[in-house]
Parts: structure tokens; C-alpha cells; sequence
């Protein structure tokens, strides 16, 4: 073939360009049979594009032909040289150019840069001719940079006699990468001239520094931006779990690409929404890793979607070593170790440091803190401060705080985590003295330092402690004062919450929903609901928490309307409704909600139990409890057992239960103080005191609740004097009863007719205890008086009490008239059966009694009153 000079060129760039060599030889041929050969242009492009092929000896030929080489091939040959990584040849050849010009010296000091050898980088540099071209100037400062010597390079910086645009952003972008945002402020001020790459700088700087609102700010006085701008940004909103703000900016993208759709795939992926992240795949260009290694966190954070994770992990065609990360990271956020080891121990190709870290946080977590330990001290070939720290965090969060102290103390090296971990950890498990000792010692602190502590001083009821740190802080960041808005609206100091909210500098959705959590606990709905509409931005959390207000506080139709108005119904917002309808009787409600699932919770579970349990439903708790042990995804808990023995307990059910107690045995849990109350009352209930009285002999912990069910259990039986033993060993113990203590005391006292004991129990519970009477507590003790015969302190008692009596107390009054049936109690009688049938018309037990109590008597006097009618409470 033949072509022009032009022709043959772009012939060669296009043959550079897509290193095709074999193309590049037969032009050459062609060149060198034609007219054009020797012509110097096409020499030089000949040597530029065997360079860029790889092909150096092809390169030398060409140029050793060459007639006359100018300045140019010299230049071309010298970075043929350099691309290839043939240092000593560019080297020699530098050595022997008859003529060099800033190019040349250029190229070999960039050379040396990119290996390393700065000595003689700086060497040429120095050697070089006045006056030097800022491009010389920013070679060997980019040198200095990139090899981490910022002070050197900063010394050329402030000896250039003049700088350009490259080399105030080449300053920038250094201060950016070290993390110093003052730096990079006052080099962005002090520029004359800036192009997108200093504002891209500015952004990406603000970016890692997570100031998220001064991101948005620069963006807004950007006179242009390009892609890499609004990529900034939405990475910005991104990495501050702003959803809202990144979906509104990634639809305002004029263009997108695969970083674009990563960026916000991610962020989603993060908080679990798997149905939005599957859309959003759906309208992707492409996929890569990023992509699908997003999607397996997004399955990941989903409770029950492991097999999910499995699933895209398995479908990646060339899964890189983030992939096999993320499926180990999987493994271990959900609790499958056994598949974390086989994955890590035979199928993994490769493994790095994460990759151990995961598998020390997994056995950390898992409990097997000795081979966590093992794996950090023995098998890991390199470690760093996360290894070390997640073997300290395992030890703390089982409470083994001296093996945590050992760790923290052979650290070779302590980050500002590594304190931070160890100051939580005395926190954590109350020792506050040493945890304030070792935040004085700190070489440094941030925000999560202090928040750390004031959150622990808060726990632990020293507010004004807390407070104290609060008002020394440096430098507060929104957590800080969520975190203290947080103590004040548990201890419910509604004034000191309101009035720090009001003079936050920057408000989240954390502190937002901190206040709604409050108010609703201090059931004013009201303001909860006020605060709730004035937030500009609503996540899940916010949602659940004005739910969860209604909801418990007994607001069933306005807790609806909040749960279908939800964007999304998650796990907590159903969790809510299903307990909320299961306190109000709606066990059919609470069934529907709980059916409509697709991501069912442990707590989800335990909520559908409870509510059959607590309603009366105990068949259809226990038929639930058995369905949920062969759910492979739910995790059954002290509160699942907990239920379910309650359950067995009302049905009389006692194999049943005896099954459910051998299974408890088997597991960690089966010492919980918890736990065994519900074994005591289970087994108090269905006759079985001495299976009762092992569990509680069992038991290293009791407290006021175990020694409760034990009281009870004796009553329930019959022993009497054990009860009353029982009551007064707890006090021994330093438990104090309560209200449900004393309740079961003085039914104890009812049923064997011990007036006395019963109302000497009533009144310590008053004037010892400073209890105040709940209506069962005053229907027990109308049962004790009735018992005993004596209705005219009946009658003062029922003027005397704060509530209306229920039909269980007008059945008791009504009861003692039956026996006593002179005829100032039969009107008396009659009157209680007015009550009773009132409050409970289906009940036909007033009506039976009734009868029995006028059988000797006239009987036109029961059907002269409507039971059904009560007008007067006495």
C-alpha cells in the first residue's frame, strides 16, 4: 500500500495507541519500500510507536538508521528507554545526547522519581541549566510528593520563581492526601488562578474530612463543574448516610458513569435496601466488582439473605480479593463461622490482612477468644492496629477486661482507635475510674474520645459529670450532643434535652429522632408528633420511632396511619404494630402484620409469641414457638424461651414444657436470671415445686423477679409458710419486692384466709415500700377482707380507692355475700352482681352466685333490679 506523509502518521499514533505491533511491523515495511523512506518525521513516529508496543530493539534500529537524529529522536529513543523500564539505558543515552533540552532532563528525573531514587532525581535537577521551566520545577516537586517528603517539596514550592496552576494543585492535592484540610484551605485561598482540578481538590479534601455541608458549599460556588465534581458530592452525602440528599443529586447528574452508580449502589447496599439497590442495577451501563461486591454488603446487612450473598458471590465472573472479603465479611456479620472458616481455610485463592481481620472479629465475636488470640500472635503474617483492636474489643465485650488491658499493653502500635477501644472497654464494664485514668493518658483525643466517655458517665447515672465533659470539649462534633441530648431524654430532664436540641449548630436525623424517642416516653404525643413533622429529613429510624410512640402508648389507629404512610416497612416499624396491637387485645391484627413479612426477626418472633401469650392464646403461642425452631435464619433467645414457657404454663402443659426446659439447658442462656423466673413460674403452675426449687437453687443470680416466681410457686401449691419465708429470705438477699411480689404474697394470705398477714403485707408495701396500689393490687386485698368476712371495710375500701373496681373484685364482694347472707349483704350482693354483669356481661358467674345467695329468699327482688344497669358503686 501507499500513503501520504500524514497518512502513514496517523497510521503509527493509532498502532501506539492500541500496541499493535505486528500491524506497526508491516507498516514499516510498507514505509521503507516507498518514497517516504528516511524521512525523519515517520523515523521518529516509528521509534514512538515500537516504544509503545514494547518492542525496544526495534525502537534502537530504527534510530541508529536514522540520518541526523534530532533533538526529538533523541527524546523519543530516551523515553522508549523509560516506558520500557530500561533505566541505565535512558541513563547512557541521557549521557550521550549532544544537545538536551528541558524534555530531556524532564524525562530522566521523573524517571528516577517514579523509581525511587531521589538522590539522583535531585542530582539532575540541581545540574540542570538556568533558567530551569516550571515544568522541571514541578517534576521534581510531584517526586518529592509522591514519595511522601512533603517538606522537601515544599522548600522547591516557596523557591520557585514562578508557579503555575499544576504546581499550586500538585500542593493541594498533597495536603488533600495527608489529611490536612488547613493545608489545603489556605493553598486554595492564596491561588491567583484556579481551574476545575483545585476545586475538584478542594471537594475530594472536604470529602475525606467528612465535612459533608462544606462539600455542598465549594460545589455551589464551583463557576464549572465536570464528573469527577458531582461524583465529589454524591460520594460526599454518600459517606454521611445522607440517602435523600445522594439519590436528589445523583438524579441531577447531567451525565453518569460507573463510579456515579457505584458510589450511590454502595451507600444503598450499606443500609440493607436490597429492592432499591436491585433497581438501580437494572439502569446500570455496566457492572464490574465494585458492583457486585456492593450487592453482597447489601445482602449482608439484611438479616436472613446470607444465601443471597452466597448466590451474587458465586455469579462474579472474576471475583478480586474485595469479593472474597465481602463474602468472608458476610459470613461473619451473620454469625456463620463454620462457613467463614471453610471459606477462609480451603476456598479462598488468596488472603490479606482483612481477610484475617475478619476471621479475628468473627471468633472475637463468636466467643473463641483464644484462637482469635492465637490467630493475631501465631498465624498472621503481618498485622496492624485493626487486628490488635478486635482481639481488645472481643475481650472487653465478654467482660475479660485484664486480658483486654494485656492486649492494649503489647500493642506495638496505639492509634487513636486503639485508646478509644480500650477507654470504651473500661467503660463498658463499669470500671469508670480506670477508664477515666487511661482518657487522661491519651496522647490525643477526637470527638469519639470524649463521646465515649460522657456516654458512659451518663449510663452510669452521673449526669452532671457527663455534663462537665460536655463543657470542656474542644471540639464537639453533632455526636457529641446527640450523645448528651441522648442522657438527658432517658433520665427524661426534658428541659435540658429541649434546650441543648435548640442550640445545636448542626441537627441529624440521630438527634431528631433522639427526641421524638423522648417525648413519646413521656407520652407527650404531641410533641413528639411536632417534632417529628419538622424534620427535613426523615429516615427509618425517625419513622420507628414516632410508630413505636403511638404504638406504645396505645394509639393503635395513629400508630396505623404512621406505619402506612412509611416509605418502607421495615423490621422494627412491623415489630412495633405487632406488639403494640398484641398490648391492646388485637392478637388478629398483630397476625396479619406479622404474615405480610418477608424479613422476619428474632424479635419479630418473640413479639407474635408474646402477644398470643399475653392474650390468652397459649396454644397458638406454643404452635408458633414450634414453627419458629425450624426457621434456619431466626436465632431463638432468652425472650423466645422466656414466652413460650409462659405459654406451656397457662395450658397446664408440662411435658411440653419439660421439653422447652431440656432444650434451654443445653444452650448459654440457661443460667439467665430471666430465663429461670419463667422455669419457676412454669413449673409453680403445673405442680412440680421441686423441679421449681432445683432451678432456683440453680440459679447464681437471683433477684426480685426469681424470688417472686418462687413466692408464687408456694402459694400456688399451697405452702404458705415457705411463701412467707421465701418473701422475707429475698430482703435477706437485699432484693426489694414489688408490686408483683406483693401481689403474689397477699393471694398467698387470700386463699388460706390469713387477714392479718395480708393486710400487714398491704400496708408495708405502702408506708415500707412506697409502692402505690395498682387496681389488682386493691382487688387482691378486697379478696383477703371478703374472705375473711368482713364487707363493711369492703365497702370503705371500694369508696376509698383511687380506680373502679374490675368484675374479679365485685365477683370476690359478691362471693363473701353468698356466705354471710344477711340481709343488709344481700342488697350489698346484689349491687356487686350489678357490677360484675356490667363490666363483664358475658360472664355468667354473677348471675349463678346471685341466684345462690336469694335461694332462701324472696326471689322477685332479683328481677326487680337490671344487672345489666349499674348506677352507683356501692
Amino acid at each position: 500500500m501507499s500513503c501520504s506523509v500524514s497518512e502513514y502518521a496517523d497510521l503509527l499514533r493509532q498502532c501506539g495507541k492500541k500496541r499493535n505491533l505486528f500491524e506497526g511491523r508491516q507498516i514499516h515495511e510498507s514505509i521503507a519500500g516507498g518514497e517516504h523512506s528516511g524521512k525523519l518525521y515517520l523515523s521518529n513516529l516509528l521509534i514512538d510507536m515500537y516504544g509503545k508496543c514494547g518492542s525496544v530493539a526495534d525502537a534502537q534500529k530504527v534510530f541508529e538508521h536514522t540520518i541526523q537524529p534530532n533533538v526529538f529522536s533523541w527524546n523519543i529513543m530516551l523515553s522508549v528507554f523509560v516506558l520500557n523500564n530500561r533505566l541505565e539505558q535512558a541513563k547512557k543515552m541521557f549521557d550521550k545526547m549532544p544537545v538536551r533540552n528541558s524534555v530531556s532532563w524532564n524525562t530522566m528525573i521523573t524517571a528516577y522519581a517514579q523509581k525511587g531514587h531521589l538522590e539522583e532525581a535531585r542530582q539532575l535537577f540541581d545540574l540542570m541549566p538556568e533558567p530551569r521551566v516550571v515544568v522541571s520545577w514541578n517534576s521534581m516537586i510531584s517526586a518529592y510528593t509522591q514519595a511522601g517528603h512533603e517538606e522537601e517539596a515544599m522548600s522547591l514550592f516557596e523557591k520557585m520563581p514562578q508557579q503555575d496552576t499544576v504546581t499550586w494543585n500538585i500542593m493541594l492535592a498533597t495536603n488533600a492526601r495527608l489529611g490536612h484540610l488547613h493545608g489545603v484551605e489556605t493553598l486554595f485561598q492564596a491561588m491567583k488562578e484556579r481551574d476545575i482540578v483545585s476545586w475538584n481538590t478542594l471537594l475530594s479534601a472536604y470529602c475525606q474530612a467528612g465535612k459533608t455541608s462544606s462539600v455542598a458549599e465549594a460545589f455551589n460556588r464551583m463557576p464549572q463543574h465536570n464528573l469527577v465534581s458531582w461524583n465529589t458530592l454524591l460520594c460526599a452525602f454518600s459517606q454521611s448516610n445522607q440517602i435523600s440528599q445522594a439519590r436528589t443529586v445523583f438524579e441531577q447528574m447531567p451525565q453518569k458513569d460507573l463510579i456515579s452508580f457505584n458510589t450511590l449502589l454502595s451507600t444503598i447496599a450499606h443500609h440493607g435496601l436490597v429492592d432499591e439497590a436491585l433497581s438501580l442495577m437494572e439502569k446500570m451501563p455496566g457492572t464490574n466488582n465494585v458492583t457486585w461486591n456492593a450487592m453482597i454488603a447489601a445482602y449482608t446487612h439484611r438479616p436472613g439473605h446470607l444465601a443471597d450473598a452466597k448466590r451474587i458471590f458465586d455469579g462474579i465472573p472474576e471475583p478480586d480479593i474485595v469479593s472474597w472479603n465481602s463474602m468472608l465479611a458476610a459470613y461473619v456479620h451473620n454469625q456463620s463461622l463454620d462457613e467463614a472458616e471453610k471459606l477462609f481455610s480451603s476456598a479462598m485463592q488468596e488472603r490479606d490482612l482483612v481477610s484475617y481481620n475478619s476471621m479475628v472479629v468473627g471468633y472475637s465475636q463468636h466467643g473463641s477468644l483464644d484462637v482469635a488470640r492465637r490467630t493475631v500472635e501465631e498465624a498472621m503474617p503481618e498485622h496492624d492496629s485493626v487486628s490488635w483492636t478486635a482481639l481488645l474489643v472481643g475481650f472487653c465485650e465478654r467482660g475479660f477486661v485484664e486480658d483486654a488491658r494485656e492486649v492494649f499493653v503489647k500493642m506495638p502500635q496505639r492509634n487513636l482507635v486503639s485508646w478509644n477501644a480500650m477507654v470504651a472497654g473500661f467503660a463498658g464494664n463499669g470500671l469508670l475510674d480506670e477508664a477515666m485514668d487511661l482518657f487522661l493518658e491519651m496522647p490525643e483525643r477526637d470527638p469519639i474520645s470524649w463521646n465515649c466517655l460522657i456516654a458512659a458517665l451518663s449510663q452510669a447515672g452521673f449526669i452532671d459529670e457527663a455534663r462537665g465533659l460536655f463543657d470542656r470539649m474542644p471540639m464537639r462534633d453533632t455526636a457529641s450532643w446527640n450523645s448528651i441530648i441522648s442522657a438527658y431524654a432517658q433520665l427524661g430532664h426534658l428541659f435540658q434535652a429541649e434546650s441543648l436540641f435548640s442550640k445545636m449548630p448542626l441537627r441529624d436525623v440521630v438527634s431528631w429522632t433522639t427526641m421524638i424517642t423522648m417525648y413519646g416516653e413521656l407520652c407527650d404525643l404531641a410533641s413528639a408528633r411536632g417534632t417529628f413533622d419538622a424534620m427535613p429529613e426523615k429516615d427509618l429510624a425517625a419513622w420507628n420511632a414516632m410508630l413505636g410512640a403511638y404504638a406504645a402508648n396505645g394509639h393503635l389507629d395513629k400508630a396505623r396511619d404512621v406505619f402506612e404512610r412509611m416509605p418502607r416497612h421495615s423490621p422494627a416499624a412491623c415489630n412495633a404494630m405487632i406488639t403494640g396491637y398484641g398490648q391492646v387485645g388485637s392478637v388478629e391484627e398483630a397476625r396479619r402484620v406479622f404474615d405480610s413479612m418477608t424479613d422476619r426477626n428474632t424479635l419479630t418472633w418473640n413479639a407474635m409469641v408474646g402477644a398470643y401469650a399475653r392474650n390468652g392464646h397459649m396454644r397458638l403461642a406454643v404452635e408458633l414457638f414450634r414453627r419458629m425452631r425450624n426457621e434456619e435464619s431466626v436465632a431463638i433467645d432468652e425472650l423466645t424461651y422466656a414466652a413460650a414457657v409462659d405459654a406451656c404454663a397457662g395450658l397446664g402443659a408440662l411435658d411440653e414444657g419439660r421439653s422447652i426446659h431440656s432444650e434451654i439447658s443445653l444452650t448459654s442462656i440457661s443460667r439467665s436470671p430471666e430465663l429461670g423466673s419463667s422455669l419457676v413460674s412454669f413449673y409453680g403452675k403445673c405442680g412440680g415445686l421441686d423441679e421449681a426449687m432445683n432451678i432456683f437453687q440453680g440459679m447464681e443470680a437471683r433477684d426480685t423477679v426469681l424470688y417472686t416466681a418462687v413466692v408464687a410457686a408456694h402459694a400456688d401449691n399451697g405452702q404458705l409458710d415457705l411463701a412467707m419465708e421465701y418473701l422475707q429470705a429475698m430482703e435477706l438477699e437485699g432484693n426489694s419486692p414489688d408490686q408483683v411480689t406483693f401481689k403474689a404474697a397477699v393471694s398467698a394470705c387470700a386463699h388460706a384466709g390469713m387477714l392479718d398477714d395480708g393486710l400487714a403485707l398491704f400496708g408495708a408495701m405502702l408506708h415500707n415500700y412506697s409502692i402505690t396500689p395498682t387496681l389488682e393490687m386493691y382487688s387482691c386485698i378486697i379478696d383477703v377482707l371478703a374472705r375473711a368476712g368482713k364487707l363493711r371495710d369492703v365497702e370503705q375500701l371500694i369508696r376509698s380507692m383511687p380506680f373502679e373496681p374490675d368484675a374479679a373484685a365485685w365477683t370476690s364482694v359478691l362471693s363473701a355475700c353468698r356466705v354471710d347472707g344477711g340481709s343488709e349483704n344481700r342488697d350489698l350482693g346484689l349491687r356487686a352482681a350489678q357490677r360484675a354483669a356490667g363490666l363483664s356481661p358475658t360472664d355468667s358467674a354473677p348471675y349463678v352466685m346471685l341466684a345462690n345467695l336469694f335461694k332462701h329468699h324472696d326471689h322477685r327482688s332479683i328481677g326487680a333490679t337490671p344487672l345489666t344497669n349499674p348506677d352507683a358503686r356501692v
